[in-house]
Formats: structure tokens, C-alpha cells, sequence
């Protein structure tokens, strides 16, 4: 099947989890990377739990979690990988610790 990758530009985010919008017939994985878009480390697309399925709110996860609040702040890229999946949109979401 079809696939592609997709990096953004740089940004800075607030939040401890990316949720993603995407119908996955495939497999998608996401990395994020320091903004010379050098992978973070434990965030490569290697460390991702791959998406399946379709959904709005997929939560990125990578082996240590789904956490991101750590890179909160800093700038960052993110890059995408698709095979036979449609990505939608992105959310960094802020969970409420009540």
C-alpha cells in the first residue's frame, strides 16, 4: 500500500499528550524530534506504538509512555509516517489532574 511521511515545521506545544485524528487501514508512527530534526531520544519512530484503526482521538505512545509533558515548552518538529493511513489532525492536549 501507499504511504508517506510528513514533518512540520518547527513548534512549541503545551501539553503531556498528542492525540491524533486519523483513519490507519495500515500503520502509522510518529517521532518527534529537536527542532534540527534530530529524533529525541526515547521518541524516535522506532520507540512509537504503532496507530491502527480509525479514530479522532488515537493518543500517541512511544515505549516509555504516552507522557510528552517533559518536551512541553521546547521547540520541537514532529514527523509522521503513514502506510495505507490518512492523517486528519493533531492535538496537544493537556490532561486534568484533579
Amino acid at each position: 500500500k501507499e504511504g508517506g511521511t510528513i514533518v512540520t515545521h518547527p513548534l512549541v506545544f503545551t501539553g503531556d499528550h498528542l492525540l491524533v485524528n486519523a483513519r490507519v487501514d495500515g500503520e502509522a508512527r510518529l517521532e518527534i524530534q529537536d527542532e534540527n530534526g534530530e529524533p529525541i531520544p526515547g521518541f524516535s519512530l522506532n520507540d512509537c506504538q504503532p496507530l491502527h484503526g480509525d479514530s479522532v482521538g488515537h493518543i500517541a505512545s512511544w515505549q516509555q509512555g504516552e507522557d510528552i509533558s517533559a518536551l512541553s515548552d521546547q521547540t520541537v518538529r514532529l514527523k509522521i509516517t503513514l502506510r495505507d493511513a490518512k492523517l486528519y489532525a493533531l492535538q496537544f492536549k493537556a490532561e486534568s489532574h484533579e
